[in-house]
């Protein structure tokens, strides 16, 4: 732990300690709860279906976004499949307006 010089508990370099170290910030405990409630919902069912052109898609209370195309083409986690390709999802999708409008939908910036 860090101390500040008048005995106090330095939370600012704590907390810049933990951005450092990869490791993630304190959640209030609100945030918690709507997470909670979010997986239970998805568990449970629960999804909007969004479809444009040739994509279809469900939205999940998680925000986890399932996608599919006319071809059989599937993915269960859109925002996975983003981070493990990278730059070559992005040149992908601005090749296809109806995922990215799909990608809209679910709340992403595009």
């Amino acid at each position: 732990m860090k101390w500040t010089a008048d005995g106090r508990l330095d939370k600012l370099t704590m907390m810049h300690d933990r951005q450092a170290a990869g490791l993630p910030q304190h959640r209030s405990r609100d945030y918690w709860l709507g997470q909670q409630d979010a997986e239970r919902a998805e568990r449970a069912g629960e999804f909007r279906e969004v479809a444009h052109g040739k994509y279809t898609a469900r939205i999940h209370p998680t925000g986890r976004v399932e996608v599919w195309d006319a071809s059989g083409w599937r993915t269960e986690d859109l925002a996975k499949l983003a981070r493990e390709q990278g730059d070559a999802f992005f040149r992908f999708a601005q090749r296809e307006p109806d995922l990215v409008a799909v990608m809209a939908e679910a709340g992403w910036s595009v």
